[in-house]
């Protein structure tokens, strides 16, 4: 990040603190008042599990689970947690999604070297989670799960 700070601020004339700063607070403000209308887990569950029913005949399913892998500048706080098994520096993001294609859940603040599985089980499966019901979610196929 910080030889994107110094190439923005060297554009438009501003200094690499300024630059951070203003990312930080538009990054704030999107989580704060931009994602929650959009991103957010059904109210009814079961809904949503005939909707997906209906579309692939699978019982039980709640969200469809996908991650990625993005590739970043060196960071200068935690940067050994951020090094992949390549040797590159990555976040692990991971998202869920419903029958309609909204979005339920994103994480974006995993290091690569979290493994998919650790991420769906201490993020999305925690905060999804709706009392003890069992749900399903379908996987995509580089994530395993015993869930």
């Amino acid at each position: 990040m910080e030889r994107q700070y110094h190439s923005v601020g060297d554009k438009l004339g501003i200094f690499k603190a300024s630059v951070r700063v203003t990312v930080l607070e538009v990054v704030a403000i999107v989580n704060r008042k931009i994602l929650p209308p959009w991103v957010r887990w059904p109210r009814k569950v079961t809904e949503v599990m005939r909707e997906f029913y209906d579309l692939g005949r699978i019982p039980l399913v709640c969200g469809r689970v996908d991650g990625t892998v993005i590739e970043m500048d060196v960071p200068s706080d935690n940067e050994t947690n951020l090094v992949d098994r390549h040797g590159n520096h990555s976040i692990n993001v991971m998202l869920v999604c419903g029958p309609d294609l909204c979005f339920y859940y994103v994480a974006a603040n995993w290091p690569r070297s979290a493994h998919d599985d650790r991420v769906l089980r201490k993020g999305v499966l925690k905060n999804g989670r709706n009392g003890g019901d069992q749900l399903m979610m379908v996987l995509s196929s580089g994530i395993a799960s015993t869930h």
